[in-house]
Order: C-alpha cells, then structure tokens, then sequence
C-alpha cells in the first residue's frame, strides 16, 4: 500500500471533505413500489426453484393448513386485490395483501408498515414484480446501447459461466427482457456485442423495489447508457480511452479516467505535501485482477501503480 500523510486543520479537526467524490444518483426508470403506491391489478410472478432459494410458497392461502411448495407454482402470476389490517391479541397489528391466482385467493402477511412510504418488501425471495419488468421492455428492447457491467454471463452445456474484464463501453444491441432468478437481480437482459456479434446475458435490478438492488452489485440504469461515452465524458483524453475500455491505467490520468476504468476503489486517501495534493486509490484483489492495487495521484495526475500480492 502507498503511503498515506495526514493533513488537519488543527489536532482536534479532521477535514473529511478531501475524501467526497461526486457521483451520478441512477436513473428512475421505474417508481420505487411504496405500501401507499399499491394498486389493485398489480401482478408478480413466483420465480421458478434455483438451488439456495425457498422451498415453500410464500403465499399462504385461508383455512389451509397445507404447506405451498415453491415448485407448484413457479411461472404462476399473482393479482394483487386489496390490503386489510388486523389488531393481534398482544397489540401489535399486522397487514394482510391479498392476491388471486387462478381464480383462487391467496395472501401475504406482515406487520403493518410505520410509514406507508415505505418500499414495499414482503420479505419474500421468491416473487418479481412484473410491471418493474414491462417497463424495462420498453426501455431497452431491440434498442442499443454503451454497456458497462463488471461481468456478463452465458452458457455452456447448459450451466451459466461469467467473462471477466469485459470490455467497458461496449456496444450492444438488447435482444430481450425478461425476469431473472433471484428477487434480488430480478430482470435478465440478454444482449448481442456489436464487436464479437456473440450473445451474452446478466442480471440486475431497477427500482429497489421488494428488497431487491441490496445484494446486487448494481443497477441496469447505470450499466446500459445511451451516449457513446466519448460524449458523455468530454473531459477525458482522447489518448486514453482504448486503455479505459481494457480496464487499464496509465500514468498521467486523471482521477476521473481512472475511476471510469478501474471503478471505485475500495478505499481512498487523500493528503496534501506543500502545495502538492496527493491521492491515494486503494484497490482488493477480485478474479480478474488477482493482486492489490494502490494507484497514487500527484495534483490530479496518476504518478504511481503499485501491485502487491
């Protein structure tokens, strides 16, 4: 690791200000799904049984003591009807939702929200929200786009592998849309690459909504843009962009360009020398890049890449 000098404005105050970096909040493609924003003919859809998921249902339905088994009712669509509330003995009051399903009334149940702005979240794994994903139809289908995701996924022999070190700003054309297999990462893309015209898939999430986005490691908004990134980063030198889209940093980049191709660091440090300003950006070892990584920047101008086992 590089070193790291610290710079206060007296020995009691720590200036935190030189550690801020300014990002982008993701694009609202769809409305965060509130307790207060529930609609009746709202529909989720039950995912199909992946190995780590639930294996009950769970939808519970009246006067049936009968457990719901996960794999009954994958791809099954459930209407949202109507909430009510419901005073328990000790005080508490808990909220029931009400669905239908083939015609049949099934509902989920969970303590009556503190505030109705609240993100809907049953609590449940095993359910998507498919109006999020019609939205995201609309949005990316048959449409292309600059990707910038950390890994895409295929398959072989039916499994599901990951290429690493993707090329960033790739561009891609949207072939479909549709659920993934997690609540957490429930919209799947699949997409074509303009440049080695094979297929590719991943999966993400959007609005947050259900408790999904927690887990994930992004948003499709902030993976999938619509400006070549020439444009949409005019600041960057034009010296530098093969290297940024290899995930490579050169010397003489700016905290910028390095940021767009490593990403965020793990950890940075910020300190100044006499009229000098230091940063430091701190990066772990991940699959495609098996070391730590230290990148030093000397008045906004990267001076130093140390790799260290």
């Amino acid at each position: 690791m590089l070193s790291l000098g610290l710079n206060a404005q007296n020995q009691y105050q720590v200036n935190t200000s030189v550690t801020n970096i300014n990002t982008q909040n993701s694009a609202t493609w769809v409305p965060t799904l509130t307790y207060s924003s529930l609609k009746s003919g709202l529909r989720f859809m039950v995912l199909p049984a992946v190995k780590g998921s639930a294996y009950e249902l769970d939808f519970k339905t009246k006067n049936d003591g009968k457990t719901l088994l996960l794999k009954d009712f994958a791809g099954k669509i459930f209407t949202y009807k109507k909430w009510t509330d419901i005073s328990q003995k000790n005080g508490d009051i808990k909220r029931r939702f009400y669905f239908d399903c083939d015609g049949k009334e099934y509902f989920l149940e969970i303590y009556k929200p503190d505030n109705e702005e609240k993100t809907v979240n049953w609590k449940t794994s095993s359910i998507v929200w498919l109006e999020e994903i019609d939205a995201v139809k609309k949005k990316l289908e048959g449409k292309t786009f600059w990707l910038n995701a950390d890994e895409w996924k295929y398959e072989i022999n039916g499994k599901t592998a990951y290429t690493n070190s993707t090329e960033r700003y790739a561009k891609v054309t949207v072939l479909q849309v549709g659920a993934g297999n997690y609540s957490n990462q429930p919209v799947r893309v699949l997409f074509r690459n303009e440049k080695d015209q094979k297929q590719y898939f991943l999966d993400g999430c959007v609005s947050g909504s259900l408790g999904s986005c927690f887990l994930s490691s992004g948003r499709l908004q902030d993976w999938f843009s619509t400006e070549a990134p020439e444009t949409k980063y005019p600041k960057v030198q034009k010296a530098f962009w093969a290297a940024i889209k290899n995930r490579k940093v050169k010397t003489g980049m700016t905290e910028e360009e390095t940021l767009l191709s490593l990403g965020k660091p793990n950890n940075r440090e910020s300190y100044n020398k006499g009229k000098d300003k230091f940063v430091v950006l701190n990066y772990q070892p991940t699959d495609p890049k098996p070391y730590y990584l230290s990148i030093l920047l000397k008045n906004n101008k990267v001076a130093g890449i140390n790799k260290s086992e």
